[in-house]
């Protein structure tokens, strides 16, 4: 699961660049094609997309520290980069990605408390954030509450119904809150 998640963080990290980020006019239209792509390697395609335009913030500061965080997480140096996510979400409080970078960073030290409120609020900022859906539900379910956990795995299926194992991790949810039929 830890491994998932910086897995996931890094991913976010190394997409290149378009200058945007969620208020993007591009994003209505590459959602539309995300909730209805016809395979997984055409929505994996989308999802880089629309990562590209959130990671990027418009400010060369911020996309500087961006950056210097993807470098500590390819070194494993998590407490470099959660210092600069901090310093991002501190400069750039209107950047939804900074603080879902930052509640991801929180959720792989344990802290679930930091984790749960940086993915609340970067989901304020952009309610389409499918990866912090996926994060806040990895915190809700590691908190032992299984059904907002589903509730939000939901939420964050249909925005992407094709997210890498969210199907499974559904099924397993659906089975833990609503039981298996006799």
């Amino acid at each position: 699961m830890t491994r998932w998640l910086a897995c996931l963080l890094l991913g976010c990290f190394l997409a290149l660049p378009a200058w945007a980020r969620q208020d993007d006019p591009r994003l209505d239209s590459l959602f539309t094609a995300l909730k209805g792509a016809p395979s997984d390697a055409a929505a994996a395609r989308i999802e880089r997309e629309i990562r590209i335009i959130w990671f990027t913030s418009g400010s060369d500061t911020i996309d500087l520290l961006m950056h210097g965080a993807a470098q500590a997480i390819g070194r494993h140096d998590i407490v470099k980069a959660r210092a600069l996510l901090d310093v991002v979400v501190k400069l750039a409080p209107d950047y939804a990605e900074g603080w879902n970078l930052s509640g991801g960073m929180a959720f792989l030290v344990g802290n679930d408390k930091k984790a749960r409120t940086d993915l609340e609020h970067a989901l304020a900022l952009e309610p389409r954030q499918f990866d912090a859906l996926m994060s806040l539900a990895r915190v809700l379910e590691r908190e032992g509450d299984d059904l907002d956990a589903f509730s939000t795995l939901l939420q964050a299926q249909a925005i992407d119904p094709h997210a890498a194992g969210l199907a499974e991790w559904v099924r397993i949810l659906t089975l833990k809150v609503k039981g298996q039929s006799i």
